[in-house]
């Protein structure tokens, strides 16, 4: 039984909290908010304004951080150095130097960290990418990502954004060198394009808030290795439907997938796991962070290109 304090009781906190208390790898002996008011319903149950408050005087084993993102990092880095396992909302870090501190605040603790992008549960990815395993290797993909909220705090390449790039990671797309490019208007729409040294383009990602309807879709490329005589497919994933569409060949089918499984409670399932660590963190992770560092460095500085070296 892994033994949990959860910081921060917002929004996702909440529903991380009803997951926690429902799982059976999991049990709950603290909660932390900087507003107590959110915890008089906890009688029972270790409270505290700050997980340095309590991380001294409650026995456990993880800590899950659901706080606002500015303090995703400081709070990560206080667990791990403490040896604690951590699962953080995304994004793990605000800046590249953030990243790196919590990296070496999981040297220095030894405890394992887990950014949960939820999206990377879904059963349709792992359909995609065991059907794309069958062809040959990924090859690139482009993406469209539009919702209707408002800006983020975090901004929208570590709002939005970081769901491709944790896609194109797990694609094992994100290796070697790369070029980076991002174009951001007004804060609510960007495009981001990522190429390799050689121009070879891997990946397409336009997103913007305020949007007319919410959109989600990825459309992926699959490339044949010399085995394989199918010329390849190509595969949209529209997260919104649940659905995917395969073409090959002139022909296409669709899939719709009816099951609908608690994507956070299949994050904590992974957290849960003795061999999570096998997962997008360590060495995976800071990829993950460097280019989207990468990003936001390009749209800052007007689209220009940002390299990323191995």
């Amino acid at each position: 039984m892994v033994k949990a304090i959860l910081v921060g009781h917002g929004y996702f906190g909440s529903l991380y909290r009803e997951r926690i208390l429902k799982h059976k790898q999991l049990k709950l002996v603290g909660v932390v908010d900087k507003d107590l008011s959110r915890l008089v319903e906890f009688r029972g149950t270790n409270l505290g304004e700050s997980y340095e408050m309590c991380a001294d005087s409650i026995d456990h084993d993880a800590v899950v951080v659901c706080t606002p993102p500015q303090h995703h990092a400081s709070i990560s880095i206080s667990a791990l150095e403490r040896g604690k396992n951590v699962l953080c909302m995304k994004p793990g870090a605000m800046t590249e130097a953030e990243a790196e501190a919590v990296r070496k605040a999981v040297n220095v603790g030894n405890g394992r960290f887990f950014v949960d992008y939820t999206m990377l549960n879904a059963p349709e990815i792992d359909f995609v990418v065991g059907l794309i395993g069958m062809v040959g290797r990924a090859g690139g993909f482009s993406s469209a990502r539009h919702v209707v909220t408002g800006p983020k705090p975090e901004g929208i390449v570590r709002d939005l954004l970081c769901h491709d790039v944790a896609m194109l990671e797990h694609l094992g797309l994100a290796n070697g060198d790369l070029k980076v490019t991002c174009v951001m208007t007004s804060g609510v729409s960007a495009t981001a394009i990522i190429t390799r040294p050689n121009g070879e383009r891997l990946a397409y990602m336009n997103a913007s808030y305020n949007a007319t309807y919410a959109r989600k879709d990825t459309r992926f490329k699959a490339e044949q290795m010399r085995s394989v005589t199918n010329p390849g497919l190509i595969v949209t994933w529209d997260q919104n439907q649940k659905s995917v569409s395969v073409a090959s060949q002139g022909k296409s089918i669709d899939v719709q997938f009816r099951h609908d499984p608690d994507l956070i409670t299949r994050s904590l399932d992974t957290f849960a796991d003795p061999w999570y660590s096998l997962l997008v963190e360590g060495q995976q992770y800071r990829r993950i962070m460097r280019i989207l560092h990468a990003m936001q460095q390009s749209a800052d500085n007007g689209g220009i290109i940002i390299e990323v070296t191995e």
